[in-house]
């Protein structure tokens, strides 16, 4: 058991140099984008548009606590449990270091976007059993060699799911509604003291609970007060089980040979609004070894 922690410093990250000062942003959520609007962006002769720029300025925070056990038990099989939690918090969303995909959503007030980060899984839960069956050794060879030394095994995954930021999606009368210049798809809504983040009835596979956020008492110009990384998504659960035949040679020279009998399918990933059921084979294998 131990304390496992990082830091990240100087993290490229995107802001808008053409962003609406605080005093207009009223005034150009108002305006729905028209040409008295975009009057109000500091670099509008050049370009009514966004203006990347590129800083080393981005930081992130990571904290856990991970465990571990492992033990060897009864004929050299093996358990091992893993576990951590952990909190990840960053003011970008840590795409990727060349900024791309991490825009600041107001460059006037960076810890407006200071939250959970979009990696973080407070939870990682992971087991392995490598069990050895009897290997038969006071029965004739032919029954040794066919019933003998099987090895079964299993690994389970449990995990978070990552934390989700919500954002305000079309609006038919307001483009943007914080008045920042950003426009829909970044800026975030309120929320509704009280709802729980997962969808109580799922239905139409809809995950988040979509009353948990809305847009009544939304304040023209301001950044909405659902915060950062508000919600977890779905989480992870994987269970796979092998089961694997050891044949050994009597004489003098022996090879491992691996000959399999199912080849492993991976059919493509079935997603429902965030979910995803994946269906695997397994691969079971004979080898022969010294």
């Amino acid at each position: 058991m131990g304390y496992v922690g990082s830091q990240t410093k100087n993290w490229t990250r995107k802001v808008d140099a053409n962003a609406i000062g605080l005093a207009d942003r009223l005034a150009f959520a108002e305006s729905n984008g028209n040409a008295a609007g975009n009057a109000l962006k500091p670099f509008h002769a050049l370009t009514n548009g966004q203006l990347p720029f590129f800083a080393h300025r981005g930081s992130a925070q990571y904290d856990s606590l991970q465990t571990a056990f492992s033990t060897r038990f009864h004929r050299g099989s093996i358990f091992q449990l893993t576990y951590t939690y952990s909190k990840t918090f960053a003011d970008t969303f840590l795409h990727i270091s060349n900024g791309g995909g991490n825009l600041i959503i107001d460059p006037l007030n960076p810890s407006a976007g200071y939250g959970l980060a979009t990696i973080n899984r407070p939870h990682i839960f992971s087991a392995n059993l490598v069990y050895n069956l009897p290997t038969l050794q006071n029965m004739d060879r032919l029954a040794r060699n066919i019933l003998g030394s099987w090895e079964v095994g299993s690994i389970i995954n449990i995990s978070s799911g990552s934390s989700i930021t919500p954002v305000i999606g079309g609006l038919s009368n307001v483009n943007d509604p914080s008045g920042i210049g950003i426009g829909n798809g970044v800026e975030r809504p309120n929320i509704v003291p009280g709802q729980p983040c997962r969808n109580p009835s799922f239905d139409n596979f809809q995950f988040l609970n979509p009353n948990r956020y809305t847009m009544n008492g939304f304040k023209l110009g301001s950044v909405g007060t659902a915060p950062v990384g508000d919600c977890l998504g779905p989480s992870t659960r994987t269970v796979d089980t092998s089961l694997a035949k050891k044949l050994q040679n009597d004489g003098a020279g022996s090879r491992a040979v691996p000959d399999r009998f199912l080849q492993p399918v991976q059919p493509p990933a079935v997603w429902q609004s965030g979910w995803r059921q994946q269906y695997r084979w397994r691969e079971y294998r004979f080898q022969r070894r010294e």
